[in-house]
C-alpha cells in the first residue's frame, strides 16, 4: 500500500507501457517507460484499490495496487 508511488522494477531496460485502472474498471493512468524502475505516482488518486497492466515485449504482467 502507499499515500503517493509505486515502484515497479523489470529485469531490464525494455519499452514498457503501463495503464492504471480502478476497482471499477475506468482507465486513470497511461505511461510508457524504458528504465528498468518505473514509478507509478497515485498522490491524485482516490483511497482503493487499482490494477496495473504492465506490457513488454517478454509479454503483459497484471498487478494490484493500494492507495491508502
Amino acid at each position: 500500500p502507499t499515500t503517493d508511488v509505486w515502484t515497479i522494477k523489470t529485469n531490464q531496460n525494455v519499452n514498457s507501457a503501463i495503464v492504471v485502472y480502478d476497482i471499477v474498471g475506468k482507465q486513470v493512468l497511461s505511461m510508457s517507460s524504458i528504465d528498468s524502475e518505473i514509478l507509478i505516482d497515485g498522490s491524485n488518486f482516490k483511497s482503493g484499490i487499482y490494477v496495473a497492466q504492465i506490457t513488454t515485449s517478454g509479454g503483459i504482467e497484471i498487478v494490484k495496487l493500494i492507495k491508502k
